[in-house]
């Protein structure tokens, strides 16, 4: 081998090795941008989450306030309602609770024979009803929403609960019964 060939060699590495410093300065600089890019989403989606949080409870104070009082309006403190917010594939989802005694009920349905689930099914839907954006008319039209109230002490409190939330809401209810 010549000792121009080698010249020429070693210009071509030294070419090479510039070209490859070059390029990774290049990508120095691009892999800090994007981590600062990086960090900057992780702060933007840490925010978002405990927006999203506050929203919850907020939902939770709201809705599970009115539904949990007005079952101890009706049964007593015996039951209360929660709505827990659990991720679930990648998604939150709300699970609605009822509480008797301080557990889960695991069955609403199936454990009911009082027509617990139908006082907080009612109260759901003036949850609904207040808060829904734009504003609703606040007119409830239903029937026979309590149909498996059957003692008459319940059905009692259930009237003095609708007219309590008549006027706390001013909502017009119409309501066809059985009875």
């Amino acid at each position: 081998m010549s000792l121009n060939s080698i010249k020429r060699q070693v210009e071509q590495d030294y070419l090479r090795y510039k070209t490859a410093h070059s390029i990774v300065a290049t990508e120095k600089d691009n892999l800090k941008l994007v981590q600062k890019k990086l960090k900057n989403t992780e702060q933007a989606r840490l925010a978002a989450q405990s927006i999203v949080e506050q929203i919850q409870q907020n939902i939770h104070r709201q809705i599970g306030g009115v539904v949990t009082h007005c079952l101890h309006m009706v049964f007593g403190k015996v039951y209360s309602f929660k709505i827990l917010f659990v991720r679930k594939r990648n998604r939150t989802e709300a699970k609605l609770v009822l509480i008797s005694h301080g557990s889960e009920v695991m069955e609403p349905l199936k454990e009911d024979s009082g027509g617990v689930c139908e006082v907080a099914a009612f109260e759901l839907r003036v949850a609904c009803l207040i808060l829904h954006k734009p504003p609703l008319r606040k007119l409830l039209v239903m029937d026979e929403p309590f149909k498996s109230v059957h003692s008459k002490k319940y059905r009692r409190r259930v009237k003095k609960m609708i007219i309590e939330l008549s006027k706390r809401f001013k909502i017009q209810f119409i309501i066809v019964t059985g009875s």
